[in-house]
């Protein structure tokens, strides 16, 4: 499914393609002229992992069919960069709903490999084959260990003169090794030459206009190689139609070495230094439900699918109507359940759904003393731990019930919900599915329950209805992620 291919179109990403005044910003760079290309024949290859040959690092495959779009993602789940593995399994949804949503059909392949692994950095490189386009592209990403953010590809490079000296460089290989003629370059690239060139030319942009014509940069796809040059991707034809197809343009490191920011030179050395340096995983607190968040859910609409009142008879059905669909939901189950329903909790938390607690029999915690309600759900997150190893996250009150004394004696966050689909009172899949999905908007919390047979029988028209309007389904907690849950309070929506 997930076949490598070479030549890759490099997708925009909103960064400055700049045209810039060098003057004392270029001193330590080299002159123009003594950028010298490499020989075809002595390009190397992109150093380039898979997940799996990453101690600590899984990987997810995600299959979604839709009304004539097919989808399927493969991505790591990286322990000790989270911030990296959701900004790329985002990157992969905006790119799913666009084509879900396109109304055009066809099909969109994404995966993400890693480009560099070490204590300091972790790079990542993901290819999109398909799509609304119907082209190849790929872009890279950084984290950058220290500041524990997601850097772009431009954060390699020391500056924006740097970006400049370098699409220089590689602009000149191109015409002298390719034979890539002027115009057929890429117009960052064009602009790069003239720049390097005529470094004192005052009629080039500064770099505050420069910012504001977004144009997308041709040396998006960038890595190394394991002898430390810098390798950039290209798709056929992205960079001229000359005698030699262009895949790449590797330029050599004591080159490069004078352009790279600290960022850069650390992405480097853990390239150079393969996967075997650094040990990604971590002794995080296991919870019962998935080990952390791909989404950014301010990025892409999503909504929380919940069940209360579980396990029951239909639960099994329920799951399988969500694997069928790819879904993840949250399941608030009875500590007085669990016990005799393990298997079935067993197979949700492996299959990626969240289980909260509910209480031990569903008692009104208002009406509960403050010992009440600390026994209560103490014992039924014990029950929760028993039968699948971990204890909840959150909790929701039954009747969405709650006061200052339950708030306060309750060591969870409650999550209560802003749609509720009354199929406890309607016990009709028509009027299910037509609340679930009028009401529901980005952020929402569904509230059902999978003891009723209509409700289960609903879900595979929900999920179909709420994935042609672009929604993306998480559990509560990967809703909710980032934004601080303080045990005791009360959360009804990502806002």
């Amino acid at each position: 499914m997930f076949s490598s291919t070479t030549g890759h179109r490099l997708l925009g990403t909103g960064a400055t393609a700049t045209a810039l005044t060098c003057l004392a910003a270029c001193a330590y760079l080299p002159n123009f002229e003594d950028l010298q290309p490499n020989p075809p024949d002595t390009q190397t290859e992109l150093v380039s992992l898979a997940p799996e040959q990453v101690r600590g690092v899984e990987t997810r495959e995600l299959v979604i069919e839709h009304e004539g779009v097919r989808t399927a993602a493969r991505y790591p789940l990286i322990p000790t960069a989270a911030p990296l593995t959701m900004e790329i399994r985002t990157l992969m949804a905006e790119r799913e709903t666009q084509l879900i949503t396109s109304g055009t059909g066809g099909e969109l392949e994404q995966e993400a490999t890693l480009l560099a692994v070490s204590d300091a950095v972790v790079g990542a490189r993901i290819v999109a084959r398909g799509g609304t386009a119907g082209t190849t592209t790929a872009t890279t990403r950084w984290y950058d260990t220290a500041s524990a953010t997601v850097r772009p590809w431009r954060a390699l490079l020391r500056n924006e003169a740097a970006i400049t000296a370098l699409g220089a460089r590689v602009a000149r290989q191109l015409r002298d090794d390719y034979g890539v003629s002027a115009e057929e370059l890429p117009e960052d690239l064009r602009e790069a030459a003239t720049v390097m060139a005529s470094p004192s030319n005052d009629s080039f942009a500064p770099p505050a206009a420069a910012e504001k014509q977004q144009r997308a940069s041709s040396l998006h796809d960038i890595g190394f190689d394991t002898a430390g040059n810098v390798v950039i991707r290209f798709s056929p034809g992205q960079a001229g139609t000359g005698s030699v197809p262009v895949d790449q343009i590797t330029v050599e490191r004591a080159t490069s070495d004078k352009l790279l920011s600290e960022l850069g030179r650390q992405a480097r050395e853990a390239a150079m230094n393969g996967s075997g340096t650094a040990d990604l995983s971590t002794d995080t607190v296991a919870a019962a439900g998935p080990a952390m968040a791909t989404l950014d859910c301010d990025r892409v609409p999503c909504v929380a699918l919940t069940f209360d009142d579980g396990p029951g008879p239909h639960t099994q059905r329920l799951l399988d109507h969500l694997a069928e669909h790819s879904v993840d939901a949250t399941f608030y189950v009875l500590g007085q359940l669990v016990d005799g329903n393990g298997e079935t909790l067993r197979r949700a938390v492996r299959e990626g759904h969240e289980i909260g607690n509910h209480s031990w029999q569903h008692d009104d915690l208002t009406t509960l003393s403050p010992e009440q309600v600390r026994n209560d759900l103490e014992r039924t997150s014990a029950a929760i731990e028993r039968a699948v190893g971990a204890p909840p996250r959150t909790m929701r009150p039954p009747y969405g019930a709650y006061d200052a004394t339950s708030s306060a004696n309750t060591a969870l966050p409650m999550i209560i919900w802003d749609v509720d689909t009354r199929d406890w009172q309607t016990r009709s899949t028509a009027e299910t599915v037509e609340i679930a999905t009028s009401q529901t908007s980005p952020g929402s919390v569904v509230l059902m329950h999978d003891i009723h047979a209509p409700t289960v029988a609903a879900v595979p028209e929900i999920i179909t209805r709420l994935r042609g309007q672009g929604y993306h389904f998480v559990t509560v907690s990967g809703l909710f992620s980032e934004t601080g849950l303080k045990p005791g309070a009360a959360y009804k929506r990502r806002t």
